[in-house]
Order: C-alpha cells, then structure tokens, then sequence
C-alpha cells in the first residue's frame, strides 16, 4: 500500500515537474505598431521627408524653367528645349530611385535594431518565444493577454535613447 502511495506521489510530483519544464514563455508583438511607435522609425521618416523636399524643389525647379520656356518668357532653341525635358525626365527618375533605396536601406537598418532590442528584451524578461503578428497570416490569433507590442516600444525607445 505505502508503495502505491509512494508512486502516486512520485507520478504526480514527476508530472507538475514535466509540465513546468514544458511550459513556455510566449508572447507576440503587433509588428506594424512597434514599428511606427518606435523614435528610430520617426526620426528616418523625418530624414527621408527632408530629402524628398529637397528632391522636389529641384525638380520643381526645373520644371518651372521649362514652364517658362515652353510659355515663351525664356527663349531659347529647340534643341536646349529637347535637352532640358530630357534632363528634368533624367533628374525625377534618378531621383525616384534615390528615394526608393534610401527608404529601403533605412527600413533594413531599423528592422536589424528593432529585432536586436526585441531578442535583448526577451532575453531580459525570460521569453521562450516572442511572435511577430503584421497581419499577413503568419499570426492568425492570439489572446491580447500576451501581447507585449506596449512594453516592447517602450523597452526599444528607452534603449534607442540610452535610458538602458
């Protein structure tokens, strides 16, 4: 009898042992809010602006001269009017272009610092797993219970800014 006991105590301590070793730390985060919130994002967004400015006042420009041109305030020939259309096409897209990889290498540069805060954050509070939801499919539902996408970006824009 007392080894029936025994085993049952021990299988019912072995199985809360098991079940605490098996149980995981898992939360996700709303990626697009994160990213947003984040004072990283801000200020790149705030850059990028300013460089699109300065872009279009040039285009602008030169639009304005052929505007003139085209209206007859300026004269000018025909041909240096061909080769001024052609310069203003060349500069928007060149332009364009400068844009599209400035923002791109800009997003990969706060992706790479958001993913190292969120590792270094679940390292300090003791994550298993840490879900990334952006709302394409690859998180179909969670409970909000889990949701840290608040204590993240405060966490990244603390450590952004150096508080941490």
């Amino acid at each position: 009898m007392k080894s029936i006991i025994i085993f049952i105590a021990l299988s019912v301590v072995g199985m809360g042992l098991y079940s605490f070793r098996i149980e995981k730390k898992i939360a996700y985060i709303n990626t697009g809010e994160v990213f947003t919130s984040f004072h990283m994002s801000q200020e790149t967004d705030e850059e990028i602006k300013t460089f699109e400015e300065k872009k279009k006042n040039i285009i602008d420009s030169i639009a304005d001269k052929l505007n003139k041109i085209q209206a007859g305030v300026i004269k000018i020939e025909a041909q240096q009017l061909e080769f001024y259309k052609k310069e203003f096409l060349k500069k928007r897209n060149q332009f364009a272009e400068e844009i599209a990889r400035m923002k791109q290498g800009e997003m990969e540069k706060i992706w790479k610092q958001i993913n190292q805060y969120v590792s270094d954050y679940g390292k300090e509070k003791g994550y298993d797993v840490i879900l990334g939801a952006n709302g394409q499919g690859s998180l179909m539902y969670a409970n909000e219970k889990i949701d840290i996408s608040k204590e993240i970006t405060i966490y990244i824009n603390e450590k952004y800014s150096g508080k941490k």
